[in-house]
């Protein structure tokens, strides 16, 4: 009596794809609701200001904090991407991104798979990184620092 076994290699490459992919997508999530929940309310913080416009009271997060919500474009803006494009994270509850915040897909990588966690609101990068006039309110960069541990237990 002989065994035949079939090597299906394009199915085992396709089951280990979509395995990889999913806790990728769980973990491009985990930073990206990181990220919103990090933004404080406004209520108190640092300096308080008035929009004369909106004629409504915003108070500056403290340098080093995440910043705080005032119009909502920001946190509604953080999303992430899959490089292959068929999937992205963008069912966000509470004020509506603008057009022009969408975030791009990018480009399909021939050997793998990976994540693209933020936004492309103009003002987010002097947020994050700071300017010669403003100190850092870095939300994205401590987002993914408190994931880490979550990230690291869904690759072990």
């Amino acid at each position: 009596m002989s065994a035949k076994v079939k090597w299906d290699d394009a199915a085992l490459r396709k089951t280990v794809h979509k395995a990889a992919t999913d806790r990728l997508i769980i973990a491009a999530e985990t930073v990206r609701t990181n990220a919103i929940k990090s933004m404080g309310s406004g209520r108190s913080g640092h300096r308080k200001y008035f929009r004369t416009q909106a004629k409504k009271e915003h108070w500056s997060a403290k340098p080093g904090e995440a910043p705080h919500v005032d119009t909502g474009r920001l946190r509604a803006s953080i999303t992430w991407a899959i490089s292959e494009g068929m999937r992205q994270g963008t069912d966000i509850k509470g004020a509506a991104a603008e057009p022009e915040d969408a975030v791009g897909t990018p480009a399909r990588e021939a050997r793998r798979i990976i994540a693209v966690i933020g936004t492309n609101v103009k003002y987010a990068r002097a947020l994050e990184f700071g300017t010669r006039h403003m100190a850092a309110r870095p939300f994205l960069r401590p987002a993914l620092e408190k994931a880490r541990a979550k990230i690291k237990w869904l690759y072990e």
